[in-house]
């Protein structure tokens, strides 16, 4: 598994909304997390159409977790940038695809292991335990 740009930096920018705990400017936290608020508001699109975030508006809006920290987990959070913690297609719950890995079963075993290890630990880590 590869995170990318949007995943590290919805976890980045969803751990300072839970730090601070109120509404907060896509510019403020584009300045924190070190990159531009239009990509940020890319990112914070995704998140309310997900229900992670929800939007303040008029003076002193802008947006807040729509849930509890400790009920945002991180692998919710990567599935919705990155679609799935499986290091291969073929060995995905979600977005299975056939690859050459299924051609060796002991290897399609050990990925399958690592997919499973990997989804044990980000469905049991949430944002409040970035805190």
């Amino acid at each position: 598994m590869r995170l990318s740009f949007k995943s590290e930096y919805a976890i980045i920018a969803l751990t300072e909304l839970a730090r601070i705990n109120h509404s907060c400017s896509v510019t403020q936290l584009a300045e924190y997390s070190g990159t531009s608020a239009f990509f940020l508001q890319q990112i914070f699109s995704e998140l309310k159409k997900n229900k992670i975030l929800t939007s303040v508006l008029g003076r002193g809006g802008g947006f807040l977790l729509a849930r509890p920290a400790n009920t945002i987990t991180l692998a919710e959070i990567i599935r919705i940038f990155d679609e799935m913690l499986a290091p291969s297609s073929s060995v995905s719950k979600f977005h299975y695809v056939s690859t050459p890995l299924e051609k060796n079963k002991k290897a399609l075993k050990v990925f399958k292991d690592i997919r499973n290890q990997l989804a044990e630990i980000l469905e049991k880590k949430t944002i409040a335990d970035l805190l």
